[in-house]
């Protein structure tokens, strides 16, 4: 919650461009995350390599043979490998590359809209509209199974709660129009807007494909690794789309992470938010189902508007925005 906190202060006070302020985020969450990457790899390659060890002997037939100090030893015998057993974990790595890198893209393009959005909507709108995950992984696992994908159909009560977020949906809309409906004439922030909160549905989207891509990968890839590769995919996907829109010509730079005076927001989002938060996500994902996971979210607005407001960066949200939310 309290990076849209974080986010408000760059990008609407600082005026850091959105997609540049979401990849100094990932940066610093990659960072962060390389010195477990590696001890995870590190420990997948031995294992790996017991993995062959074990094939050897079950094929060959004999025990396996090591050379030290010029004498050859005798190893172990090792524990047969049950047939249920995964094989060798790096090559799945390998071939599941192009679905981490799906998975981060989602994750960018979630991080980038969401940044977007701040700069178009007021803050509670905006974690409101990016919160939107239950509806809509409820609304596509609706549409795979009413093609055939999946046999599994949503349950009633999760179709009526759907139903009712998307009808306190388009009650917030009507705050568009009114502005921000507050007294607050002081406080700094966005009046709502369609395109804002548009933009933050985007992000709700993304990030809906993206905890639904990691459920299947996490099943198996371990959590640093799976973590590791989505987020330097999410980086990737936010950097190019800071390139697209031109903000590397802004006079902010794509090192500007390390620079006074933003160093110390963009440190925070990175362990705080970013560690605590996504890669707690990416954890969870595996034990837990998408849908779970992003209603949990829905705590975010209230927490994420309150702080806004402490803070003087989101006015009291009008009439309709608090019945709709």
């Amino acid at each position: 919650a309290s990076a849209g906190v974080v986010f408000t202060k760059l990008v609407d006070q600082m005026g850091v461009p959105p997609a540049l302020a979401a990849s100094w985020r990932l940066a610093w969450v990659n960072v962060i995350q390389l010195l477990p990457f590696l001890l995870t790899m590190r420990k997948v390659h031995r294992n790996d390599r017991e993995k062959e060890m074990v094939h050897h002997w079950e094929h060959e037939g004999t025990a396996l043979v090591v050379e030290n100090n010029n004498n050859k030893e005798m190893v172990e015998e090792p524990k047969l490998m049950k047939k249920n057993e995964d094989p060798l974990l790096m090559p799945r790595i390998i071939r599941s590359i192009p679905w981490i890198l799906l998975s981060g893209g989602c994750l960018g393009i979630h991080f980038s809209s969401w940044t977007y959005s701040l700069r178009e909507t007021s803050l509670a709108h905006s974690l409101l509209w990016v919160s939107m995950g239950p509806i809509i992984i409820n609304a596509g696992t609706w549409i795979a199974f009413l093609i055939g994908y999946t046999s599994l159909a949503p349950s009633w009560m999760e179709t009526g709660g759907t139903l009712v977020g998307l009808t306190g949906a388009l009650i917030m809309l009507l705050d568009i129009s009114k502005g921000n409906n507050s007294d607050n004439t002081n406080m700094n922030g966005q009046d709502p807007s369609l395109t804002g909160d548009m933009i933050a549905l985007l992000g709700a989207v993304a990030v809906s494909a993206y905890l639904v891509v990691g459920r299947h990968l996490r099943a198996w890839i371990p959590l640093w690794v799976y973590a590791f590769g989505v987020v330097g995919s999410a980086y990737l996907t936010s950097m190019f789309l800071a390139f697209v829109l031109g903000e590397l010509t802004e006079g902010f730079s794509m090192i500007g992470m390390f620079q006074h005076p933003y160093l110390w927001y963009a440190i925070y989002l990175g362990a705080g938010p970013g560690i605590m938060g996504h890669t707690l996500l990416n954890y969870l994902v595996k034990y837990v189902s998408p849908l779970t996971i992003s209603t949990a979210m829905l705590s975010e607005p209230l927490i994420g508007s309150y702080m806004g407001y402490l803070a003087g960066m989101q006015p009291i949200p009008g009439i309709y925005t608090w019945l709709g939310g």
